[in-house]
């Protein structure tokens, strides 16, 4: 659709922005497909509980994991795309900031669905996958021909995040809850305030150091602002819990 609405360049922007966005996927893959086998033998064993807890910690550690990884490209991206693939490869900026929302919807969706893979019953997660899919062509029968390429990436994106919502829906039909120990809150937190310290970071220093130092120190910055939620936030709540029932 968008060679036929758009031009060579564009599509080419907008793959170069897809293989960026997908760099997303290589954690939560490994996920997937390590949790198949143990989530098989747990549903031999008609373990709900631990099925629950299984998918809930996996869910929880992909949404965090990537939603942090989607921020720092994010944050880099202006510097970032163009020291990768060229200075005119600048328009690919726009439709990867409209993709990364969507690429961290796909990566919650991949426990998920190696759990519900692993029970075998292929009927409900077909209609899942297929209800996304019918959604993201709709989409972008609609948005590729007025907005191009940001169309298809708000197209892509949306139908991306439609993927666990559908497959959340499968999951519960099947009889587990993949969001039984996700901690929204706790998950919510981290983000944000490592959002919050990246982007000031970035707005503070952006003019005062050279861009290469920046795009090697921003991932340095994000990970002691999440040490730093991890202890405030997780490790103290934890030791102090510990400490009042001793």
């Amino acid at each position: 659709m968008l060679q036929a609405y758009t031009t060579e360049a564009q599509v080419g922007y907008y793959k170069a922005a897809l293989v960026l966005a997908e760099f997303l996927w290589l954690a939560p893959k490994a996920v997937q497909s390590v949790m198949i086998q143990s989530a098989s033998e747990l549903w031999h064993r008609d373990r709900i509980d631990r099925i629950t807890n299984l998918a809930s910690k996996a869910t929880r550690y992909t949404l965090l994991l990537t939603t942090l990884l989607a921020i720092g490209i994010a944050v880099l991206s202006a510097e970032f795309v163009p020291r990768y693939y060229g200075s005119e490869f600048e328009p690919t900026i726009a439709p990867l900031l409209l993709l990364l929302p969507g690429t961290v919807g796909f990566a919650v969706a991949r426990p998920i669905l190696s759990v519900s893979h692993a029970r075998g019953d292929m009927r409900i997660m077909i209609l899942a996958t297929g209800a996304a899919a019918t959604m993201n062509l709709l989409l972008n029968v609609a948005l590729i021909p007025r907005f191009g390429i940001e169309g298809a990436a708000i197209a892509t994106s949306l139908g991306y995040i439609s993927l666990p919502l559908f497959h959340l829906w499968g999951a519960k039909r099947i009889g587990y809850n993949p969001l039984g120990d996700v901690r929204p809150v706790a998950v919510a937190i981290t983000t944000v305030g490592t959002a919050a310290v990246l982007v000031g970071v970035t707005l503070g220093i952006e003019y005062a150091i050279p861009p290469t130092l920046l795009t090697i120190g921003i991932p340095f910055v994000g990970s002691l602002s999440i040490g730093a939620t991890l202890v405030a936030f997780v490790l103290i709540p934890r030791w102090v819990s510990s400490s009042t029932r001793l």
